[in-house]
């Protein structure tokens, strides 16, 4: 549990995932693992499996504010980083 939400997954105190079956995210989604990072967590990862293909988005805490990425490969970071809006 992380204030009053409860994640799906939190992998070693520092990464939550959330895992959704939906038609696609909507800002709700990404407002609750923005919350998430606020609570101490370090990256969020939204999963969705309700969607056509798989979606997913990862999203960073920086001393600024979270950065959303949306390609596997920046997951992997096997390739430069791209930020979407």
């Amino acid at each position: 549990m992380i204030g009053e939400y409860e994640a799906d997954l939190v992998v070693d105190g520092k990464i939550v995932v959330e895992l959704k079956s939906v038609s696609r995210f909507s800002s709700a989604h990404e407002a609750q693992a923005i919350h998430y990072l606020t609570a101490g967590l370090q990256l969020a990862l939204l999963i969705n499996f309700g969607a056509s293909s798989l979606e997913h988005r990862r999203i960073v805490k920086s001393q600024k504010q979270p950065q959303k990425f949306a390609s596997i490969r920046e997951i992997s970071g096997k390739n430069s980083l791209e930020e979407t809006s």
